[in-house]
């Protein structure tokens, strides 16, 4: 009995520090497991994202949950269509000029806003309607409207494609400027720094899908 008291004396500190030690190292090693596993789960969202990607025919302007579903409800009742899916730009303007003019439209929320040939019921969205200004410079000088757009639709964007001015202030209507700039009435704001058109236009739109799906790889 002494004998066994003696090796518990002697042995039962050493196992609590072991079983100590055993508990840090548990510790520490558990981070290493959950980053391992938020690493596998990272991965498995990019290979979903590129699969989306691959198979997206054009990027789609970032919107917020609201908009989506209020988007989703119009659908089902009302036909619209998006101001940066129907345009595109003219020939010969250059990758610069490109970026400032989109860039502008993005930050105003011009390039996402709906059009409609009649009035649709809006929440958490806009919709731009038609008032041309002839004899100014507009985006008409700028932008085409695209081959895909019904017939239907066709001179109603040529008329708000009149409507915003380029490099011209206009109290009325919305204007763009060439450093990447907007007025939409007495409010002002500018692009992003860097922004890069990305979605009007086939070009751009490529472009920006590779980019996209390199950047996930």
């Amino acid at each position: 009995l002494e004998e066994d008291y003696r090796e518990n004396f002697i042995l039962e500190p050493l196992r609590a520090r072991y079983h100590e030690l055993l508990a840090e190292k548990e510790k520490e090693t558990l981070p290493l497991f959950q980053k391992t596993d938020d690493l596998k789960m990272q991965k498995h969202d990019n290979l979903m994202e590129i699969k989306e990607w691959q198979n997206k025919k054009i990027p789609i302007v970032p919107q917020t949950k609201a908009r989506e579903l209020s988007r989703q409800q119009l659908d089902r009742k009302q036909v619209y269509t998006l101001f940066f899916q129907c345009v595109e730009f003219v020939e010969g303007i250059s990758e610069e000029l490109q970026n400032s003019i989109e860039g502008a439209l993005f930050s105003s929320g011009i390039l996402d806003s709906l059009i409609a040939n009649e009035g649709l019921h809006l929440s958490d969205d806009c919709q731009i309607f038609p008032n041309p200004k002839f004899y100014a410079t507009t985006l008409f000088d700028y932008l085409k409207v695209s081959k895909e757009v019904p017939d239907s639709l066709q001179g109603l964007i040529e008329d708000i494609l009149q409507s915003i001015t380029v490099d011209e202030y206009d109290k009325e209507r919305p204007a763009v400027f060439k450093d990447g700039s907007y007025n939409v009435a007495n409010l002002k704001g500018k692009m992003p720094l860097g922004f890069q058109a990305s979605y009007i236009g086939v070009a751009s739109q490529e472009r920006y899908r590779r980019e996209r799906i390199k950047e996930l790889e």
